[in-house]
């Protein structure tokens, strides 16, 4: 009698193989036919015209999308999950779609970037679809651990972190974009600058705030503010308040 044998399936590619390429979206494998356009066709030709302003959207998105992650610094590796870099890039995507100018020219404004407020850098620990901060967190002691509040809507959301030793601020300098004959960054000297406050857990009061006294920066540079919270190596934070 003979033995059935099973046969494995075979790897996943990722990237480019002949006429195809892989990859991973939204958690999904994903293989597509790749197209030959010619490059004056996609330069010149009208019917490229839509596909050519979202691939300046798109590429205006994940500058800032890499300008925004690097500036978590270190924290960086420590807090971002599987697939945060396409997921930030997303969202930033859809805060154009709401900025201001002609599509393809589009700019974000601080009004449409408030779209970051709620992101987690790791997916498995968001925070919820109707998450909106309107202050700054307030931290308390809750037990042996640290409790992080803020206000979102009109809930109070805790995230407890037991085991925390620190707890971590982060506030990332953002500069305004320009369209100008292609995108640009109104202020490349403050661009992606990242401040970072951290405390000990042991080291917080019951009733805990603090001054913070910012450079001298133009007006329309945004504030974005991230918490986080770090135990044994390990860390988890949010974009909570965008200003």
């Amino acid at each position: 009698m003979k033995r059935k044998t099973k046969r494995s399936a075979s790897p996943e590619l990722n990237g480019k193989s002949e006429k195809m390429v892989y990859y991973h979206l939204n958690g999904r494998y994903v293989g597509r036919r790749i197209g030959k356009v010619a490059p004056e066709d996609y330069r010149e030709g009208a019917n490229f015209e839509g596909l050519r302003k979202q691939q300046s959207e798109f590429g205006m998105a994940s500058r800032y999308s890499k300008v925004l992650r690097q500036a978590l610094g270190e924290h960086q590796r420590l807090f971002q999950g599987p697939e945060c870099s396409g997921r930030l890039t997303g969202v930033l995507r859809e805060c154009l779609k709401r900025g201001e100018g002609a599509t393809g020219q589009r700019v974000f404004s601080k009004q449409c970037l408030k779209g970051l407020e709620g992101f987690a850098f790791d997916q498995r620990y968001a925070l919820g679809r109707h998450f909106s901060v309107v202050r700054a967190p307030a931290v308390k002691r809750q037990g042996e651990g640290l409790q992080l509040y803020f206000k979102a809507e009109d809930t109070i959301f805790g995230i407890r972190p037991p085991r925390a030793t620190h707890l971590i601020w982060r506030l990332l300098l953002l500069s305004p974009v320009e369209y100008q004959d292609g995108y640009g960054v109104k202020y490349p000297e403050w661009h992606g600058q990242g401040l970072l406050f951290k405390y000990a857990a042991e080291g917080l009061r019951e009733a805990w705030t603090e001054e913070i006294a910012l450079p001298d920066l133009p007006e329309d540079v945004v504030l974005l503010w991230v918490i986080g919270h770090q135990s044994a190596g390990r860390a988890k934070g949010w974009m909570i308040h965008v200003s």
